[in-house]
């Protein structure tokens, strides 16, 4: 039906007729794709310092992070892993060695992928993945200050 209607038209009209047609409808989804985008994160603030997690039973994870190395403590046991930045919000843990009440224990060898989807003042949010689970989960992580 368009064809048939084009075909009787002048140019000029044939091309006001196409953007009344078209013009609203590639509008409309630039402004869609526009309004679903995400802001960009800024998480520079979150590659080293002091930050600590509280697990689900109450408990406080001590995190100090600084440049290749994150060390997390929970009561006597002490986590060594070894970061890696993947992207500007995206971070992979290693665990390199544990020990519990100083004494040396096996590590599980497991690959930890966090991406960082949420920052604010003092915190960040992000969603951490282990390599062989399809389970994701959610933390909250704080800054600390001392």
């Amino acid at each position: 039906m368009i064809l048939k209607i084009a075909f009787l038209l002048p140019g000029s009209l044939i091309w006001i007729f196409s953007f009344a047609l078209f013009g609203n409808v590639h509008a409309q989804s630039v402004s869609s794709k526009q309004s679903t985008a995400r802001p960009v994160l800024d998480c520079e603030a979150f590659r080293t310092g002091k930050f600590l997690d509280i697990t689900a039973d109450g408990d406080t994870i001590l995190i100090n992070r600084r440049n290749k190395t994150q060390i997390e403590k929970i009561g006597y046991l002490t986590y060594i892993l070894k970061i890696t930045w993947e992207g500007p919000c995206q971070y992979t843990l290693v665990p390199v060695s544990r020990k519990l009440q100083g004494k040396k224990i096996d590590v599980l060898e497991r690959i930890y992928t966090s991406i960082i989807f949420e920052t604010g003042d003092g915190y960040y949010k992000c969603r951490t993945s282990v390599d062989g689970f399809d389970r994701t989960l959610e933390f909250t992580i704080f800054t600390r200050k001392d």
